[in-house]
């Protein structure tokens, strides 16, 4: 089993869900895929190679 870290949050609160920021990292540079629902969202990293760890945290914080 991996590790998953699952981000969420009341949309009426932030302005969006987590199908929004789901889009935004699909459509962004680099592309980042992640699994939504409404309420956030899951980042499962064991594909991920060294260093992209900050470069999805910085999309993550660019958009939230």
């Amino acid at each position: 089993m991996a590790p998953v870290l699952r981000i969420t949050w009341e949309p009426e609160t932030l302005g969006i869900t987590g199908l929004e920021v789901k889009q935004q990292l699909a459509e962004g540079e680099p592309r980042i895929e992640v699994f939504a629902s409404r309420e956030g969202f899951s980042i499962m990293p064991y594909m991920m190679e060294e260093g992209e760890d900050a470069i999805v945290a910085r999309r993550c914080r660019e958009i939230l």
